[in-house]
Parts: C-alpha cells; sequence; structure tokens
C-alpha cells in the first residue's frame, strides 16, 4: 500500500527469539542492512514509534556506534553502542535532530526489546521522549518541540540495520 518495501545488503535469514527458523534477519556486520527509498509515508508530524529486538554481541567494540534505524543524513535514528564490559547504551530521536534521548541497559546475551516512542506533550509546546528496555519504562525526556522539516530528505533512504559509515 505504501510501497515502503526495503533492497537486502548483506543480511541473512536466521533463526529468531521463538527458534523459528528464517524469521528474523542477522546483521553482522557493517554495512548489513535494508535500504527503503524515502517516500512521504515516512514523514512524522506528531508520533512516532520505532522498535527492534536484538541479541548483542558479545565482541563488540566499545563505543562505536551502530545505527539500527538512520538514514545517511539521520532524520530518524535509533542507535546502541557497547559502553563498557556489561553495559550497551541505546538513544533515538524521531523529528528533530536536537532531540536525543539516551539510556544505559545490561542486555546480557540473550534477545531484548528497545522501544522509542516520542509524541507531543499534553501543551502541545514540549516533546516527550521514552525508551523502553524489555518493556520497562528507563528514560523519559521532556525536550522543546520545533517543526521539523523534510526539504531535501526525500532522496536519503531509510536504512535499518548496522549502518555505519566509517
Amino acid at each position: 500500500k505504501n510501497l515502503n518495501n526495503g533492497q537486502l545488503y548483506g543480511v541473512d535469514l536466521v533463526q529468531d527469539r521463538f527458534a523459528n527458523d528464517s524469521s528474523a534477519y542477522e546483521f553482522s556486520g557493517g554495512p548489513d542492512y535494508i535500504s527503503i527509498p524515502w517516500n512521504q509515508s515516512l514523514e512524522i508530524s506528531n508520533n512516532i514509534t520505532m522498535s527492534f529486538w536484538a541479541k548483542l554481541p558479545d565482541n563488540e567494540e566499545v563505543y562505536k556506534q551502530r545505527a539500527v534505524i538512520t538514514s545517511k543524513s539521520g532524520v530518524y535514528l535509533f542507535n546502541v553502542q557497547r559502553k563498557d564490559n556489561n553495559e550497551w547504551e541505546f538513544g533515538a530521536r524521531g523529528q528533530l535532530i536536537n532531540q536525543e534521548t539516551w539510556a544505559t541497559v545490561s542486555p546480557g546475551s540473550k534477545w531484548n526489546h528497545f522501544l522509542f516512542t516520542q509524541e507531543p506533550d499534553s501543551s502541545n509546546t514540549n516533546t516527550v521522549n521514552k525508551l523502553y528496555f524489555n518493556g520497562d519504562l528507563v528514560k523519559e525526556e521532556f525536550l522543546n518541540r520545533g517543526d521539523r522539516s523534510y526539504d531535501g530528505d526525500q532522496g536519503d533512504n531509510l536504512l535499518i540495520g548496522t549502518f555505519r559509515v566509517n
């Protein structure tokens, strides 16, 4: 319906968290990603929710950001990065580049659910960013609200995976 179909680059189908074969994509290096051509249906005017399940690697470099959902210019952004041996940080922004929110979690070596929401507050003057980890709210932040311009974004594909420009 919205024609937001992606092209696969370097990803493999693997078992998902319920052990169903060929039911999840593995993004094991960089860049491994799905590229979705820009479409007006991707323009967010108020609310946005981004979510992913991940089993994070034990051997990831410390403080090397891995964009899970992004575009080359960072229109949307949902990142994870290893902080130290046991902790990871994840952060996101939805509409405005300066409206990022970050939290620290300890995911272990199991499947984990990461979720970000952004919406206007009840007075429509601020933005409320929320980060959830495995269903628990781990960070809520109120930020000044502004309008998002999509001028120039039309050629900037949405990327899902371990995309990173070195």
